[in-house]
């Protein structure tokens, strides 16, 4: 999990206090701010799962690339090897 994805959590929950808390002592303000930080938060949750499947995705295209590359050098070495025996 995500830096970001922690605190975006973390926001939310930081709203719903503020917005109950502004429910319950008729605090329109307070509501609407807690309101605000919920749809911050989340936002701020979305950004840190993008981080974390960017992460993953890069993770797995380096791999790959490894294997490409392993893939290409054996390649070259059965066609250098079938060369030798064409001279």
């Amino acid at each position: 999990m995500e830096k970001n994805e922690v605190k975006g959590k973390m926001m939310q929950a930081k709203g719903k206090v503020h917005e109950t808390a502004g429910k319950v002592i008729g605090s329109k303000p307070l509501e609407f701010e807690g309101k605000g930080e919920q749809v911050v938060g989340k936002a701020q949750e979305t950004v840190g799962k993008i981080q974390g499947s960017m992460a993953k995705a890069e993770k797995s295209a380096a791999k790959t690339a490894v294997k490409a590359k392993k893939t290409v050098a054996k390649a070259q070495k059965k066609v250098g090897q079938a060369a030798k025996k064409l001279t």
